[in-house]
């Protein structure tokens, strides 16, 4: 049987994935827009990897400590899937 996805899956596991990625997205965002995915999609994907950026941490644990850092990833948590389903709203029918 073959699993079924939704939207809503596929943005989720973008968004975490864009969390751990650590390259620019501008290098390879043509092929990926142009391979299939919404525009809902990509907003999430472009979002996650602004605001969840792995690679950071470190950084962010040295300079402001691991309470705010914490504070600052759970405040962030709900941005991408959101900006995803907004953009998914508004330019979702635009071609």
């Amino acid at each position: 049987m073959v699993p079924k996805f939704s939207l809503r899956r596929i943005r989720s596991v973008l968004c975490l994935l864009m969390a751990i990625h650590a390259t620019n997205p501008p290098c390879y965002l043509t092929g990926l827009l142009l391979s299939g995915p919404g525009i809902g999609t990509m907003a999430a994907f472009l979002t996650g990897w602004s605001l969840w950026a792995v690679s950071r941490l470190p950084m962010e644990v040295g300079i402001l400590g691991w309470r705010l850092t914490l504070v600052r990833l759970a405040s962030t948590f709900f941005f991408p899937p959101i900006a995803g389903w907004i953009a998914q709203t508004l330019f979702g029918n635009t071609a």
